[in-house]
């Protein structure tokens, strides 16, 4: 299996940060402005609106569409642990799945082979449904302490714990096959999060 290589860069999560907007957006889902800094780590900055009672812990684009899992911080009363697809006119989700906020904290999601992947914070659970009908298929446990980001390359799931390691699950059975080490100048590279696999790279916010 190649190399995956982490790029890590900072993603405005607060989609409604941005001054302008697209001009036309039948013509592109999201417009993006790519900013050159010194270090050279590009900053994406997403130009449509964005609920801000969403509080965004997974992003992935599917079949042309947005789709957003957020989280439901104790704190926060009016936040949810959804999922589903975004109106990018209103920033409004389509709510497919919703976890008990009493119970579970929403992480990150992603679809593979036509299943929808839900994590949770701290329950060591992730919650499987159809990608069509979104009918609950079960839940897998991992290990990891914590459930952070995850994403796909289109063979593996491959998710992030808030440590220094991305841990590669087969979809088949849901056993961990390989940790990935990301460092920096040699030293580890913690709290990787909202992972996104495009074209043999890994890109994680931190």
């Amino acid at each position: 299996m190649k190399n995956v290589l982490l790029l890590v860069l900072t993603i405005t999560l607060i989609f409604g940060a941005c001054k302008e907007t697209p001009k036309d957006q039948n013509q592109q889902i999201i417009k993006v402005l790519r900013l050159r800094q010194p270090n050279k780590c590009p900053i994406y900055c997403p130009q449509t609106p964005h609920d801000i009672t969403s509080f965004t812990e997974g992003l992935f684009f599917e079949n042309g569409k947005l789709f957003e899992g957020t989280g439901s911080p104790q704190e926060l009363s009016q936040t949810r642990s959804i999922a589903g697809p975004v109106d990018i006119k209103t920033g409004k989700i389509d709510v497919k799945v919703e976890l008990d906020r009493t119970k579970f904290f929403g992480e990150g999601v992603c679809i593979l082979n036509g299943k929808l992947y839900q994590l949770t914070y701290k329950n060591q659970l992730a919650f499987i449904y159809d990608a069509t009908t979104f009918k609950s298929l079960g839940t897998f446990k991992y290990a990891n302490a914590e459930g952070w980001g995850l994403t796909t390359d289109g063979k593996e799931l491959i998710m992030s714990d808030g440590t220094d390691k991305l841990t590669f699950i087969n979809p088949d059975n849901y056993n961990k096959t390989k940790e990935l080490s990301i460092k920096a100048n040699g030293n580890p590279v913690y709290y990787l999060n909202e992972l996104e696999y495009v074209n043999g790279y890994i890109f994680a916010n931190i």
